[in-house]
């Protein structure tokens, strides 16, 4: 059976490495990105068939935060990356999203990682 893929886009080095070795264990392959602009550097640079089938993406970042990142996504490159489900992570109790489209999935940090594993298995299938 194929590894599913899982783009974790996160600028906390500690948060990031942590996530993306319990993101292994899981059984997932982990491609990472330490903020939006990275992030979508990484996605344009994949060939078709290692881009992710999944985004976990942080909400505050330097240089593209998640908002622009998905907004991005969503005005140049929705044709291409248009379907893979984002996760929206943040530290912020209720982040405010304008000008893009809801994100499959929201967890405020630190996220229960049983709900967060179960959450991908669902939106990975």
């Amino acid at each position: 059976m194929k590894r599913k893929k899982i783009l974790l886009v996160e600028d906390d080095e500690e948060i990031r490495e942590a996530l993306s070795e319990a993101l292994e264990f899981a059984g997932y392959d982990v491609i990472t990105a330490f903020n939006g602009k990275n992030a979508l550097d990484t996605l344009i640079e994949l060939s078709k068939e290692k881009r992710p089938n999944l985004i976990l993406l942080d909400f505050m970042m330097p240089v593209m935060d998640g908002p622009s990142f998905m907004k991005t996504i969503e005005i140049d490159y929705k044709a291409i990356f248009g379907q893979i489900p984002i996760i929206l992570i943040s530290a912020l109790s209720n982040p405010v999203l304008t000008g893009c489209k809801a994100p499959a999935a929201f967890f405020k940090k630190p996220m229960i990682l049983d709900e967060l594993f179960s959450k991908i298995q669902t939106l990975v299938k």
